[in-house]
């Protein structure tokens, strides 16, 4: 058996292996064999020993692992098994699982599974994984099933309530019949096979010297034997075993030992375009300085593919150094596959009528914000310019008009031939791009819609105006043919007859992409290198610039399996979230080691947590100075503004803006504006600039004004009267005319309603169903007060001032002589408020966080004349997700819990003085009005950002 060779952290193996191989090998290599985790350190090694030798040489045989396994595997099976595609994989997978499912007493979830291809095609991408998973590890069918029992008895699960578990081992053992009926294989399958070989015969490497055996360098990996962190399958382990223990293979991996710290500096920035620009001035400054460092030995590491575009565009622009990018572009990210979606997203979004003797009728409803999006595509503007003769207006912008005037979502055809008409628009690009559309509805197979998307490109490249007009170079070229090539292969798959909605075959087209990344071309070791965190391994480098040092993207743990939970994986000894973890951390450790400096970025910001890993790194250098560095270490982007700058964005109270404050009559909705950011309480109620902007949809505020009123009609006949069962009853029928009544009221009132409307109108009854449901089983015999009655007191601080504060309350009743403050609500879900009264601290920023809402302490503060707060409760009755078939789940939240003794308590200690704390901060003249840009939605949803705030 061969040694074990440790080197320290930030030593090359590469110049170690070429020393090695120099050593015993001179100028013929040949007869020896270098495997490493991944290919990228192949092409670095193959380098660095043409440097090291002047003049011809007989190289050694560089793999990676998945490439040997590949060889092994081939030569256990007799090169029998072929790779295939992932859509084959699936729809065997598909009629493996259907036979099973028939074969057995199948619960409900099996069958729902398999009803059709495109319910089973998510769950059989994550099946797939499993079984990969189960193959890697080299798994029986009997040690499933034992794993499964007993992970379903320590769970305390019946075989009823497991799932598809009990299952797995039958799918399994199907899966791998199925595999070598084939002659199919997966990367899983690869490693199986491989592990079973008991000798390796190298002469297919060593042909001159058939039977002999090489001199093998296993490289870079982290090995269980010598590593307690370390991970590998089952199969992985067998190989290993085999070439150390028959073949004497030399495994050459890290210690942890590191004898040199790298010069480290940590950046934090507010996003990832910040992150870049941080980078940007580090490499100005080096360039002006004359920095020696080569633009090989220089690596922007991307944790996360994601990234790639905006580096990409960034370098593109800023960095005028050449680059090379491995990662390799997403297909998703081409202008052609964007246009596709479009179609696609066109398709599932419109109503199409049903097919009859003559095709598809006239009686089509279009989607407009989608028909808009599709129709202001780069490559159909191209092509309408061509076919219209350069149009002075486009059809997507006369249209988008259209829609705005009309305030519709969805429009007939014939309506919007009109509004071209009107506009003295040729309507033929429009016939155009609707025939593209009505086609892609009415084939309903996969193999229908590809063609439909492939006749529909061919049309578009057969234009006057060329798509390589509007995007030219080989590069885009390339991968308009690959996705030309991806939907061919649709046409022609197992799947081509499968039944597909639109929005199926969107997603089944999204995950084919997200397979294939369309390579860049270039000299791969030339110029500044862009590379993933993994292809980083067994490289060094000089200068590192590492981004996204954010939890989520590095580590970024693993993602759980609806399949296989943490419990059965855990059972079954499969790697686990903290072997994730710990490959990272050696993975980002060993390339800081390699490297004389390291800029580690990251971006701060509410959604945003600093890296694990780099919350140990700063660590460390804290625990070896003896202090704290944060201030030292880190380096803070510094922003100037906006609205700053031009004076706006903080408002000083002047005496008019403080005069103007005690004359407003506060509500609960201001209150709560001014909790959430004050300098939009200060533009909406001190400036009076109102907050209405143009919707092209029926927002959440419409939905709200029309239940409100509805219920408000329903109910308005029974006030100050006990209310039955029978008179809900009377109530319940009349939801029809009352809600048409409020939409006519609301949005239009014009004869024919469109299909958004009439969807939304059958929506909203069917809360109101729910609600009348939730209102006989709970509050039959209760006598309605008061409907959206409106209240108003006077409110003395203890700085002696004295406010005025409304509520318009939506119903009081009385029931079981307690008296009960509703408010309906049909946006998300509200937090209970009662479980907060141990907060002590009454400043803004701890009521915000914790209180959320003043509403209902408000509205009771208002009703409850007595100021006991006793017989009096106040409750949130939710409308959103009711529906006639709602189960026993209640819509209330109430204000207070069942125990009454404590409600003075909780209003008179608790949110009387935190009413009290936020006016006195409100009307205090030393408190400005902030921009509050934490909440980076409510920002997102605030008519002010991009005005007078310009926070977005």
């Amino acid at each position: 058996m061969a040694d074990t060779i440790k080197i320290a952290m930030q030593d090359s193996l590469l110049e170690h292996i070429a020393g090695l191989l120099l050593q015993a090998g001179g100028r013929d290599l040949s007869g020896f064999v270098v495997v490493f985790p991944g290919d990228r350190p192949c092409l670095y090694l193959r380098e660095l020993l043409n440097r090291r030798i002047s003049g011809p040489y007989h190289p050694p045989h560089l793999l990676s692992i998945d490439a040997l396994v590949t060889l092994l595997s081939q030569q256990y099976a007799g090169g029998a098994r072929h790779d295939v595609e992932s859509l084959e994989l699936l729809h065997g997978l598909w009629q493996v699982v259907r036979a099973v499912s028939e074969g057995v007493e199948t619960r409900d979830v099996m069958k729902e599974v398999v009803k059709d291809f495109e319910t089973f095609f998510f769950w059989g991408m994550e099946l797939l994984q499993v079984l990969n998973e189960f193959e890697s590890e080299d798994f029986t069918p009997d040690f499933i099933d034992r794993y499964v029992n007993l992970a379903l008895e320590a769970d305390g699960l019946s075989p009823e309530a497991a799932g598809v578990w009990p299952f797995l081992g039958r799918i399994y053992e199907e899966w791998l019949n199925l595999l070598q009926e084939r002659s199919w294989w997966t990367r899983g399958e690869r490693y199986r096979l491989a592990s079973k070989l008991e000798q390796v015969d190298w002469s297919f490497l060593l042909r001159s010297n058939a039977g002999g055996t090489p001199v093998i360098y296993l490289a870079g990996f982290l090995l269980p034997s010598t590593d307690p962190d370390a991970y590998q399958s089952r199969t992985e382990q067998k190989i290993f075993d085999l070439l150390v223990n028959r073949h004497d293979a030399t495994c050459i991996t890290y210690d942890r030992s590191i004898s040199r710290q790298p010069e480290v500096k940590v950046y934090e920035a507010v996003n990832f375009h910040g992150q870049l620009a941080m980078a940007g001035r580090i490499l100005h400054e080096k360039n002006v300085e004359k920095d020696q460092v080569s633009h090989e030995l220089r690596a922007f590491v991307l944790p996360s593919p994601d990234r790639l575009i905006p580096a990409l565009c960034w370098l593109m622009n800023a960095q005028p150094a050449p680059f090379n990018v491995t990662m390799g572009y997403p297909m998703e990210r081409l202008p052609l596959t964007e246009l596709v979606f479009s179609v696609l997203a066109l398709v599932q979004s419109s109503i199409w009528s049903a097919e009859n003797a003559g095709g598809i009728s006239m009686g089509n409803l279009l989607y407009l914000p989608d028909l808009i999006c599709l129709l202001s595509h780069p490559y159909l503007l191209a092509y309408e310019r061509s076919l219209l003769r350069e149009p002075e207006s486009t059809t997507g912008s006369v249209l988008e008009a259209w829609m705005q005037e009309k305030r519709m979502s969805f429009g007939d055809p014939q309506e919007l031939r009109e509004a071209l008409a009107a506009a003295s628009m040729d309507d033929s690009f429009f016939e155009a791009v609707l025939r593209v559309a009505r086609e892609t509805a009415s084939s309903s197979t996969v193999e229908g819609r590809a063609l439909c998307l492939i006749g529909f490109i061919n049309g578009l490249s057969q234009a006057d105006v060329m798509l390589q007009d509007v995007m030219r170079g080989a590069f885009w070229q390339d991968g308009n043919r690959v996705l030309m090539e991806l939907l061919q292969a649709l046409a022609r798959s197992p799947l081509r007859q499968e039944e597909m909605s639109a929005a199926g075959f969107k997603r089944l087209l999204r995950y084919l992409m997200a397979e294939r990344r369309l390579p860049f071309k270039g000299i791969p070791l030339e110029g500044l290198q862009v590379l993933g965190i993994l292809e980083t391994r067994c490289l060094n480098f000089d200068e590192v610039f590492i981004f996204d040092l954010n939890e989520g993207v590095l580590p970024s743990g693993i993602r759980p399996n609806a399949i296989l939970p943490f419990s059965l994986r855990r059972a079954m000894k499969l790697s686990n979230v903290n072997n994730t973890i710990r490959i990272e951390r050696h993975h980002l450790l060993r390339l800081m080691a390699g490297a004389s400096r390291v800029h580690l970025f990251y971006s701060a910001s509410q959604q945003s947590e600093r890296s694990r890993f780099l919350e140990e790194i700063i660590w460390e250098r804290e625990k070896q100075a003896k202090k704290i560095l944060e201030d030292g270490i880190v380096c803070r982007q510094h922003l100037h503004i906006r609205p700053v700058e031009l004076g706006r964005g903080i408002a000083s109270k002047s005496d008019a803006v403080l005069k103007k404050l005690q004359t407003i009559v506060y509500s609960a909705s201001s209150i709560n504006t001014y909790l959430k950011c004050p300098y939009r309480f200060y533009v909406k109620y001190c400036l009076g600039i109102p907050d209405d902007r143009k919707r092209y949809e029926i927002d959440g505020a419409v939905i709200g004004n029309i239940l409100h009123g509805t219920l408000y009609d329903m109910y308005s006949p029974f006030v100050q009267q006990p209310i039955n069962n029978d008179m809900l009853e009377q109530i319940g029928n009349s939801i029809d005319s009352y809600l048409i009544k409020n939409i006519e009221k609301i949005l239009m009132e014009q004869e024919r309603w469109s299909v958004q409307i009439k969807l939304l109108k059958e929506i909203m009854k069917y809360r109101i169903e729910g609600f009348m449901k939730f209102e006989k089983n709970n509050n039959s015999g209760m006598y309605i007060k008061a409907l959206e009655t409106t209240k108003e007191k006077q409110l003395t601080l203890k700085n002696g001032c004295s406010i005025r504060i409304k509520g318009r309350i939506d119903r009081i009743h009385i029931k079981d002589d307690e008296t009960w403050i509703v408010d309906y609500k049909t946006g998300n879900d509200v937090k209970s408020i009662s479980k907060y009264i141990d907060i002590t601290l009454f400043d803004r920023e701890s009521l915000k966080n914790n209180v959320v809402s003043f509403q209902l302490p408000i509205y009771l503060w208002l009703c409850d004349e007595s100021n006991t707060y006793s017989q009096i409760n106040a409750a949130y009755y939710r409308l959103k997700g009711l529906t006639a078939n709602t189960g026993d789940s209640s819509p209330e939240i109430r204000f207070f819990d069942e125990d009454g003794e404590m409600q003075p308590a909780i209003m008179k200690e608790f949110f009387l003085p935190a009413l009290d704390a936020i006016f006195c901060e409100l009307l205090s003249q030393d408190t400005q009005f902030t921009p509050d840009f934490s909440d980076a939605d409510y920002c997102g949803y605030c008519a002010y950002a991009h005005t007078v705030c310009k926070a977005v």
